[in-house]
């Protein structure tokens, strides 16, 4: 596993594509680790193949749908949130809420509040 120390973290939802894809992209090409939301698997696999793990961590779900946070996946994803968030304890991350009003899950929202 690669390791981010001395790195900036930014975590960006709807990375898939449009405006979260281009915001993930300039700050890959500045050095940031990126952990990328978003609901198209298919295109989250080809950007974690493209980039590597090592510049874009993938996470697969839809923070707009409340099923994103009520389904078999929920406990997984929020596991994997708090890996994350874990890792890279006492670092900088960027949260970065792309399309999304304040109707984003609690899985989202409150492991950053802890932290911060």
């Amino acid at each position: 596993m690669t390791t981010t120390e001395g790195r900036n973290v930014a975590i960006v939802t709807g990375s898939a594509r449009g405006l979260g894809y281009e915001l993930a992209c300039q700050l890959i090409e500045r050095g940031w680790l990126v952990a990328g939301i978003d609901f198209d698997a298919d295109r989250q696999a080809e950007l974690a193949e493209r980039f590597g793990t090592e510049r874009y961590r993938a996470f697969v779900g839809d923070v707009a749908d409340e099923t994103f946070v009520e389904d078999d996946g929920w406990y997984e994803a929020q596991e994997r949130y708090h890996r994350f968030l874990e890792r890279h304890k006492g670092l900088r991350v960027l949260y970065l809420e792309l399309g999304v009003g304040g109707n984003t899950p609690g899985i989202l929202k409150y492991p950053f509040w802890r932290y911060t």
